[in-house]
């Protein structure tokens, strides 16, 4: 014997499911969006403060040990830094730059042994405040990276 077709019921039924199906869809997607985002930024932001962090530790000792050649590659690291974070369309601002070195001071007569470049950011949500905001929360998500290169010039 031939199962019955499906009755008005059974298609009601089907419709329901669906309809509850796309709410969660719609719920979701921009969830995933902007979980996705912030952690695109948060890679793009360690690559960056890698390159930073690299390119400080590669300074000759002569350049290291005067305070103002020191600043001038900081700040060339910094612009570097921006530039970077703007071509990966990362909104950069709120951006913390900070370098430590280890021991002793970044442009002192001490050599450091390490250098430490910490960046960091606040990820607001966009486009999807209604939907996804509180995942961020209401002042944004913090998101830092800190990055210890070895100094061996």
């Amino acid at each position: 014997m031939k199962a019955p077709p499906p009755g008005r019921r059974a298609r009601g039924v089907i419709a329901l499911e669906l309809a509850l199906i796309l709410l969660m869809m719609l719920f979701f997607a921009p969830c995933l969006l902007t979980l996705g985002s912030a952690v695109r930024q948060f890679v793009v932001l360690d690559k960056v403060a890698y390159q930073a962090a690299r390119q400080l530790a590669a300074m000759p000792r002569l350049q290291m040990a005067r305070k103002g050649s020191y600043d001038q590659a900081e700040a060339q690291a910094l612009a570097q830094v921006m530039a970077a974070l703007a071509d990966a369309q990362v909104s950069t601002g709120e951006l913390e730059f900070e370098v430590d070195c280890d021991p002793g001071f970044c442009g002192s007569a001490t050599m450091p042994q390490r250098l430490k470049v910490k960046l960091g950011f606040t990820v607001h949500p966009v486009g999807w405040d209604g939907l996804s905001g509180w995942l961020l929360g209401a002042n944004g998500l913090q998101l830092q990276t800190a990055v210890v290169m070895r100094y061996e010039n």
